[in-house]
């Protein structure tokens, strides 16, 4: 297996061969096979629900495996579980624990009528 072909192989979206090869070949002149790869690694990790996964070529044209990710915005440890039932609940839960339980039993009971939406 060629380092292209790895390369590929991890690449998320395998479209437009040919200009992949071209593009690859000119970005392992300034990239080693490792740092591309960790860059798609990274590309996968990161990649924003909305967007589309881009051609490998344009990937690799655009030095993609260089780019910079923000950390992820840390996840304070209490959250402000009295604003959140405000929002969704209009503040009727009576308490946290009581608010974490609707919470989940929310999120079941839409899974459940997606599931019957789909059958």
């Amino acid at each position: 297996m060629t380092d292209f072909d790895t390369f590929y192989a991890a690449y998320p979206r395998r479209v437009g061969k040919l200009d992949a090869i071209r593009a690859y070949a000119k970005a392992r002149t300034v990239a080693t096979a490792d740092e591309i790869l960790a860059g798609v690694a990274l590309y996968k990790a990161n990649k924003p629900e909305y967007a589309d996964w881009c051609h490998p070529a344009t990937w690799l044209n655009k030095g993609r495996w260089m780019d910079e990710y923000d950390a992820p915005a840390p996840v304070p440890v209490e959250a402000d579980w009295f604003a959140e039932c405000q929002q969704l609940h209009d503040g009727s839960c009576g308490g946290k624990l009581r608010h974490h339980n609707r919470i989940g039993m929310d999120a079941y009971m839409a899974k459940h009528r997606r599931n019957e939406a789909a059958s």
